[in-house]
């Protein structure tokens, strides 16, 4: 909140100093999430190339650039946005481990603490929050799904 209040107050200063201060945070959390995702993404672009019609399309001349965007990376896109639906539980339970090594006050720091001094409500509510992320995050991925490939509809 501290890099849009600066933007809105316009002082650059304590923007990039925000933003410095986002690095580490950010890396720690999408450091092995990212991994995870370029190796599905890699996996689905070598299974899509090994289809007929890719073949078919090389063989007709089409240029690789048009096979990779329109057939290829459509193809792969599929098993790599299940991963990122499923990588949304990963980043909650991350969010609750960084927010407490680097001292800031978020979603997964009130868990934290909530379990340390055992405030029941607080634990039900937090948790009923990262339900119903996972529940949207899902649902988008869902949604994707249709919009990537036409032939699956809802």
């Amino acid at each position: 909140m501290i890099f849009f209040d600066s933007i809105i107050n316009h002082d650059p200063e304590v923007a990039l100093s925000s933003l410095m201060h986002l690095i580490l945070p950010v890396v720690t959390l999408t450091y092995a999430i990212l991994a995870m995702i370029v190796r599905t993404m890699r996996s689905g672009m070598v299974d899509a190339s090994t289809q007929e019609y890719i073949r078919t399309a090389k063989a007709k001349g089409v240029p690789f650039k048009a096979i990779v965007k329109k057939h290829t990376r459509r193809d792969a896109l599929i098993p790599t946005i299940t991963i990122m639906g499923i990588v949304m539980s990963y980043l909650l339970t991350g969010l609750i481990v960084v927010e407490t090594i680097f001292s800031y006050q978020g979603l997964g720091w009130l868990m934290a603490e909530s379990v340390l001094h055992a405030e029941i409500y607080s634990i039900i509510y937090s948790s009923l929050l990262f339900g119903v992320f996972i529940v949207i995050s899902t649902l988008a991925a869902d949604v994707i799904y249709a919009y990537i490939d036409p032939r699956i509809r809802y």
